[in-house]
């Protein structure tokens, strides 16, 4: 395995090189959304082929279908997406998919189909549009505090295609727990399965050798319900997506000053079994096997030090496996969410049990 080059760069050089600016994102963005047709139809109406195009309405042309559009429409007449998808051929998929609609209707009589391009890219029901991405980024880029030059705030994406996790993250708001391991802070925004976006602070491990970015977050948690299709509802889902992202600018300092003290937080060989019992407990509540894989990872941050096992060696661990390791996603949020629990919180180890205990 190649090391970790521990160099005592500056954290001007410490820059995650390979992602845009939030401005440019959202220009292309902007320039990709005006490219999309939206059109609103009765369900019933919607006719699958067995060559993955649909007809949205009778006596319509047809149009290629995406793979997210149909995962939509399996969703529409309650197939699992998994098999809806990847089990079943084309044919059946079709057959299935007609006659379900037809027999059995959807719970939903109106769509919103997305055609951009000349193919069908999404298929939501009307009461369930999803969250403004746009608008939720221009509300991001509202949040921004005056200090910040917009041009070294960066756009990182974790995920897109369906749901989303991404975060806007601040080169210069940063602080060094040790020589050459820059943190930096940012905003992390994510939409979950059932449409709720999620506002909370967020911080960035990066590594001056490779240009990775190891992210935590929950260090402040928030969820929105996505908003309904009604202009004053839409707008102030925006005014709140706002004012959450204020609060988590707000927090980067106090989130610097606890992941510094991470370094001075030692913890015991011989404890290793309680940390364990904790790591799977409240606040945390990882899996074990999670848990064993942090601690094998934590001896390497630890090997490459060499020194003795901190706190700031398992957040290291925690954010490492997170970001980087191959993880489900649900599991990678675990994994994040608990490193954001060693940085909202002051960590200390008890002078009796030496036991990592972390204050509110």
């Amino acid at each position: 395995m190649e090391t970790l080059n521990r160099s005592t760069e500056t954290a001007a050089t410490n820059r995650i090189i390979m992602a845009p600016a939030l401005d440019e994102f959202i220009a292309k963005l902007r320039e990709s959304e005006s490219g999309i047709v939206r059109r609103e139809v009765e369900s019933q109406h919607l006719k699958l082929y067995p060559d993955d195009t649909i007809q949205i309405e009778e006596g319509g042309v047809r149009a290629p279908v995406s793979n997210e559009a149909l995962t939509d429409l399996g969703r529409l007449v309650r197939i699992p997406s998994d098999y809806f998808l990847e089990t079943c051929e084309p044919e059946l998929r079709a057959y299935s998919f007609n006659y379900l609609l037809k027999n059995t209707g959807s719970e939903h009589p109106t769509v919103s189909v997305e055609i951009e391009s000349g193919t069908v890219s999404r298929i939501y029901p009307t009461s369930l549009i999803p969250a403004p991405r746009l608008g939720i980024l221009e509300s991001v880029r509202k949040s921004l505090p005056a200090d910040l030059d917009p041009s070294r705030v960066k756009f990182i994406t974790h995920r897109w295609n369906g749901t989303f996790d991404v975060c806007v993250v601040s080169e210069t708001r940063t602080c060094e727990p040790q020589v050459g391991d820059v943190v930096a802070f940012g905003v992390s925004v994510a939409e979950d399965l059932n449409g709720a976006v999620q506002v909370q602070a967020a911080s960035y491990r990066l590594s001056c050798k490779n240009g990775a970015v190891n992210r935590i977050c929950d260090n402040n948690q928030y969820r929105l319900r996505r908003p309904m299709s009604h202009t004053n509802r839409h707008d102030d889902y925006l005014r709140r997506v706002k004012a959450l992202c204020d609060e988590a600018w707000r927090k980067w300092t106090e989130n610097a000053d606890n992941i510094k003290s991470l370094v001075v937080v030692p913890i015991y060989e011989e404890r290793l079994q309680e940390l364990k019992a904790t790591l799977r407990n409240a606040p945390f509540f990882l899996s074990a096997a999670m848990v064993n894989r942090a601690i094998a990872r934590m001896r390497v941050e630890v090997s490459w030090r060499r020194g003795e096992p901190t706190a700031w060696d398992l957040w290291n661990a925690l954010t490492y496996i997170g970001s980087h390791e191959e993880s489900s996603v649900m599991m990678s949020y675990r994994l994040r969410r608990a490193a954001g629990e060693l940085a909202h919180h002051s960590a200390r180890t008890c002078a009796t049990c030496r036991q990592i205990i972390l204050s509110n």
